[in-house]
């Protein structure tokens, strides 16, 4: 990334990566920021499989990486930085860069633009670090339980119940905590 190089828009960065993905791409596109922060997405076989955003990974990279405003990007070929198991679809995610939803996705919980997905990949990556690996067992049935999240409320309502079914309801409260100030 050269000095007087231009600035490319979200928009560049959104068409760079629907081709590289409709052309099967493996590899990782490598990015940064008008304001300094350093980014990634790796592409493998055409399917975003990870993201990263400075210091963050998964749903809360991407969160970041939709409020980019100027960039400069390159691709790797052949390279693909990480993978992510927990991200949402290629398609999903695009969505999200774009601010588009289709029909079958809905917006996020009421006061929020973070659709369902996006705040159920965050619910279960502060799981994850606050109970430890059986988060991932405890936020899937939880998840299938809770279907859509529509309200700040519903997102409420499932921190406190990952916490009984972690056997710790405090827990629940404190998740609660987490998520409210990373979506905030």
């Amino acid at each position: 990334m050269t000095t007087g190089q231009t600035w490319s828009t979200v928009g560049d960065l959104i068409l760079r990566l629907r081709e590289l993905c409709a052309n099967n791409y493996s590899g990782t596109l490598y990015g940064l920021t008008d304001d300094s922060h350093s980014f990634a997405v790796s592409i493998q076989g055409g399917n975003m499989v990870g993201v990263s955003f400075k210091a963050s990974r998964g749903a809360s990279a991407l969160m970041h990486l939709a409020r980019i405003e100027r960039c400069h990007f390159r691709s790797q070929n052949g390279l693909v930085a990480h993978v992510d198991d927990t991200l949402p679809s290629t398609g999903q995610i695009l969505e999200q860069l774009t601010g588009e939803t289709s029909s079958t996705q809905e917006r996020g919980a009421a006061g929020t633009e973070i659709p369902s997905f996006l705040l159920k990949g965050i619910i279960r990556e502060e799981a994850s670090n606050l109970l430890g690996p059986v988060a991932v067992l405890l936020c899937k049935e939880q998840f299938e339980e809770a279907g859509e999240l529509h309200a700040m409320s519903d997102v409420e309502r499932l921190t406190v119940a990952i916490g009984r079914a972690a056997g710790e309801p405090e827990k629940g409260d404190e998740l609660w905590l987490r998520v409210l100030k990373r979506i905030q």
